[in-house]
């Protein structure tokens, strides 16, 4: 079976960036003249999705509005001749379709994963966490996953290795065996292990690709860590009734943007990419470094 869908999570609350996410989601954090959002849509299109769902919070509506057509400000554009601007507005979310589920509270990633089931309608289906930044331009991160599920058809956990102090910060996966060099057989998952029970040092990051009977399991959830359904218990009771989940060490940069840090490094990243403005980022870079030194 194709996988035609991508749930992205953007319903939380952004606490990391108040005072600024009070009223803006942080998916729509700008990284230079494009919302983080955008870079994670297009690695969906690159990666041959064709169905996009944004789990969202009715109290940032500005998601939405970002993905409808603005009449006023085309023909507005279009007066002026401003042919460059308006092929950028036309690209918005073009080339998938795009829909929008609410997450009425943000109780966990397995939560606002089961209120899209319906839109799901009983496919396989693959995710995307909104904070989580991949750069692979030769091989999209999403694509690495979608080729393991089509040729294991099991569900497919992204991984990356993480320094052993950095293992309380994430769930950690256990391997029962290795497939090939970067894909691994699970055994089990420990939702942010002390570092002396973490068995391995594979940080699961934000993408999967899931058999729609995931949602079976979610639906038998109890409130878990931090008083939300936790997706990582899910995953375990999949492996206790033996259901297959491979783990591919994913080969790309990753930026957590929803951190300060990881968000600065994601736009100095993109920045220096950039035709328009990236020589000139990095004199910057150079000349404000050799200043301080």
């Amino acid at each position: 079976m194709k996988i035609k869908k991508v749930i992205i999570t953007a319903g939380g609350l952004g606490t990391r960036f108040l005072p600024f996410t009070k009223s803006v989601a942080k998916e729509m954090l700008p990284i230079v003249d494009r919302p983080n959002l955008e870079y994670l849509i297009d690695e969906c299109k690159k990666s041959g999705i064709e169905e996009v769902i944004l789990i969202v919070n009715n109290k940032k509506p500005e998601i939405e509005k970002y993905y409808s057509k603005d009449e006023e400000l085309t023909e507005t554009l279009k007066k002026e001749n401003k042919l460059t601007e308006l092929k950028a507005i036309d690209s918005i979310g073009s080339g998938v379709k795009i829909s929008f589920v609410y997450q009425e509270k943000p109780i966990g990633l397995a939560n606002a994963l089961y209120v899209a089931k319906n839109e799901i309608a009983g496919e396989d289906f693959a995710v995307i966490l909104g904070d989580d930044l991949m750069y692979n331009q030769d091989y999209p991160c999403l694509k690495q996953l979608l080729d393991i599920y089509n040729q294991y058809d099991c569900n497919v956990v992204a991984v990356q290795e993480v320094d052993k102090s950095e293992v309380s910060k994430y769930g950690i996966i256990g391997v029962e065996k290795e497939v090939n060099a970067d894909v691994f057989q699970l055994n089990d998952l420990i939702e942010k292990p002390e570092i002396e029970k973490a068995p391995s040092n594979y940080a699961i990051i934000g993408r999967y690709v899931f058999k729609n009977n995931i949602f079976d399991y979610i639906e038998k959830l109890k409130i878990g860590k931090n008083n939300e359904f936790q997706l990582t218990d899910a995953l375990k009771n999949m492996l206790v009734d033996n259901n297959k989940i491979f783990a591919k060490n994913l080969q790309g940069i990753r930026f957590d943007t929803g951190s300060k840090l990881g968000y600065a490094e994601a736009f100095i990243f993109y920045s220096c990419l950039r035709d328009d403005i990236g020589e000139n980022v990095k004199k910057f870079i150079k000349k404000y470094i050799d200043k301080n030194n």
